[in-house]
C-alpha cells in the first residue's frame, strides 16, 4: 500500500511540472515577435528620414536645374543660377565671376535636414543651406564678402530670373564693336539709364590738347541697338539725335 502511495505521489508531482511547463512554453510562444517586414518597414522609416534628397545629388553632380533663379543680398549683389552654371554679381551689377561648386572645391555637408553643402570660393567659402524636403535653397551665405567689408553675405531667393543683367562691360563692347572706338584712342564713361547705358566718348588726343574732349554721347541697349542722344537739361532724359 505505501509503495502504490508513493506511485501515486510521484505520477502527480510529473503531471503538475509538465502542465507547468506547457503553460510557461504556451506563454512564451504567445509573445508576438518582431516580424521581418516590420523590421524592414523601421529601417526603411529611419533610412528616408536621413537619406539625402536625389535634387540634392543632382546639384552636388553639377545639375542645378531644381534651384534656378535669382539670388539677391540686402546689398543689391546676386547670385543667378541656370541649370548647370552660377554667376555672382557685384551690387552695381558688374560680373565678379562664375562660382565654381564641384568635387575640387567641395568642404563639407550636413547630410541631415536642415540640409547644406559647403565649398571654398576664392579666400572665402560659400555654403548653400536646403530646406528640409530638399528642393529649395533656403539661403546661400557666402563667409567673406570684399562688398560687405568682409563680413558675412546672405542671398535668399528673389525671382525666377536667370536672364544674366546687361552689364557695362557688355554696353562698351557693343558699341566699341559697331562704331569702331578703342581703348587705345578714346576713354568711356558710362552711366546706367533705365535698361540701357549712356556712354560718353571721349577723344585721348583732344582732351590731351587741351579741350573736353568728348566726340559723342550714346545711348547702347543690350540687343546691340545704340545711336547718338543729347541730355535734355529741362527733363533730365537723353533724346535721339536723328
Amino acid at each position: 500500500m505505501k509503495k502504490y502511495l508513493l506511485a501515486c505521489t510521484a505520477l502527480f508531482l510529473l503531471t503538475g511540472c509538465s502542465a507547468k511547463s506547457t503553460e510557461s512554453t504556451q506563454a512564451s510562444s504567445n509573445k508576438t515577435p518582431l516580424s521581418s517586414s516590420s523590421s524592414q518597414k523601421l529601417h526603411s522609416s529611419t533610412s528616408s528620414s536621413t537619406a539625402m534628397p536625389q535634387t540634392i545629388k543632382k546639384f552636388a553632380s553639377g545639375d542645378y536645374s531644381a534651384y534656378t533663379g535669382t539670388y539677391k543680398s540686402e546689398l543689391d549683389s546676386s547670385l543667378i543660377i541656370s541649370a548647370d552654371k552660377i554667376h555672382y554679381y557685384a551690387p552695381d551689377q558688374t560680373l565678379v565671376g562664375s562660382v565654381v561648386l564641384n568635387q575640387k572645391t567641395f568642404s563639407k555637408q550636413t547630410t541631415s535636414p536642415s540640409f547644406s553643402r559647403t565649398y571654398a570660393f576664392n579666400t572665402e567659402t560659400i555654403t548653400v543651406t536646403f530646406n528640409d524636403t530638399g528642393d529649395k535653397i533656403t539661403s546661400i551665405s557666402l563667409s567673406k564678402d570684399i562688398y560687405n567689408n568682409n563680413q558675412a553675405t546672405i542671398f535668399k531667393y528673389s525671382t525666377a530670373e536667370t536672364s544674366l543683367p546687361f552689364t557695362e562691360q557688355e554696353a562698351l563692347k557693343i558699341l566699341q564693336s559697331s562704331k569702331g572706338f578703342s581703348d587705345d584712342d578714346s576713354y568711356f564713361l558710362a552711366t546706367k539709364y533705365e535698361n540701357s547705358y549712356i556712354i560718353q566718348v571721349v577723344s585721348k588726343a583732344i582732351r590731351a590738347q587741351g579741350g573736353s574732349g568728348t566726340v559723342g554721347l550714346y545711348q547702347v541697349f543690350s540687343d546691340g541697338t545704340n545711336f547718338l542722344v543729347k541730355n535734355n537739361p529741362t527733363t533730365g532724359a537723353y533724346d535721339k539725335i536723328e
